[in-house]
């Protein structure tokens, strides 16, 4: 069994919990820190990890393969990868509300710029529920879905980091 993959799905769902409740509470937005990590946060996440599990492990996995490509897909595989996907996905929509409040805010430009391209990055990991509808001839358009969402959602936290530490700096100098 590739128990490897498995333990990866956790570790991105812990990522992306940590990531969600730092987002929500840099973005100050109470009631996206309450769906992420919040009762129904938490039951939301509970159940993705049980059916990933599930679905793992009725899934046939022997054999090593980068991203298990090497298997055969079937319906508990297809499962299996759209539940990977949906957690994440899951905290993105959580955020989106509270990061397009600060990009149409009275923020200073650097904020708002770093801001749109992390929803940016979130919002293409949205789009990625709907990999099972792009077609066989089109599978490259995954890659540049899932890698621009990576580059655009970590240049989007490092300038929000920048524009933070810009700031600071800006008030030291004035003060």
């Amino acid at each position: 069994m590739n128990v490897t993959n498995l333990i990866l799905r956790f570790l991105l769902y812990g990522t992306f919990l940590l990531l969600g409740t730092k987002v929500a509470a840099g973005f100050d937005s109470k009631s996206a820190g309450r769906a992420i990590h919040g009762p129904w946060g938490l039951a939301v996440l509970g159940v993705i990890a049980a059916l990933t599990t599930f679905f793992f492990v009725i899934t046939d996995t022997r054999g090593s393969s980068v991203g298990m490509n090497g298997l055969t897909w079937g319906p508990s595989m297809e499962a299996y990868a759209a539940l990977g996907r949906f957690y994440p996905g899951y905290v993105a929509a959580c955020l989106l509300p509270a990061i397009w409040r600060t990009i149409t805010g009275r923020f200073p430009a650097l904020l708002r710029g770093a801001s749109a391209l992390l929803m940016l990055g979130l919002t293409l990991l949205l789009v990625s529920q709907l990999f099972p509808l792009i077609p066989a001839v089109h599978l490259w358009l995954r890659s540049v879905i899932n890698y621009s969402a990576v580059l655009a959602t970590a240049v989007g936290l490092a300038g929000i980091w920048f524009s933070k530490a810009y700031a600071k700096r800006k008030a030291r100098r004035t003060t």
